[in-house]
C-alpha cells in the first residue's frame, strides 16, 4: 500500500521530472543572432542574409539564410553553415546563383545546400584583405 505523498515532496519530484523538458525548449531562447551582410538577387526574387549566432557563450556559428523577397512568402532556409563567428560575404552571380565568400570551403568544415530547385549556392574562398599590396 502506498502512502500519500507530502505536498512538498510531490512538488520536488514533479519539478525534477519536468525541468529537463523545459530547459531543452529554452535552449534557443538563450541565443542571440547578429545580422550581417544582406544581398538581394538581381531579379529581386530572393534575399541572402549572413547571421552570426551565439548560444550561451559556448556555441557559435555563422550561417547564410536564403528566402524569397516577398512579405507573404517568407520561407527561409539555411544554405551555408560554418562553426564559429566568421567573416562571411554573399554576392549574386546571376538571378539564381549565390556565391558565399568564406575563409574556407573545406567540406569537413562547412555545410552547403541549394535552395529548393531555384537557387544554386556555392562556396568561394574569400581573398584576404591586405594581400597583393592592398
Amino acid at each position: 500500500m502506498l502512502r500519500p505523498c507530502r505536498t512538498g515532496a510531490c512538488f520536488v519530484v514533479a519539478l525534477l521530472s519536468i525541468l529537463p523538458l523545459g530547459l531543452s525548449g529554452c535552449h534557443r531562447a538563450l541565443c542571440s543572432d547578429h545580422v550581417g551582410q544582406s544581398a538581394v538577387s538581381p531579379d529581386g526574387k530572393y534575399v541572402a542574409t549572413v547571421l552570426q549566432s551565439e548560444c550561451l557563450a559556448k556555441e557559435h556559428a555563422t550561417v547564410v539564410k536564403l528566402q524569397r523577397n516577398r512579405f507573404l512568402l517568407k520561407d527561409p532556409r539555411v544554405v551555408f553553415l560554418i562553426g564559429g563567428i566568421r567573416d562571411i560575404g554573399v554576392e549574386w552571380h546571376g538571378d539564381s546563383e549565390l556565391a558565399i565568400l568564406a575563409p574556407t570551403c573545406e567540406p569537413k568544415k562547412i555545410v552547403l545546400r541549394n535552395w529548393k530547385n531555384d537557387v544554386t549556392a556555392h562556396c568561394e574562398v574569400a581573398a584576404k584583405v591586405g594581400s597583393n599590396g592592398q
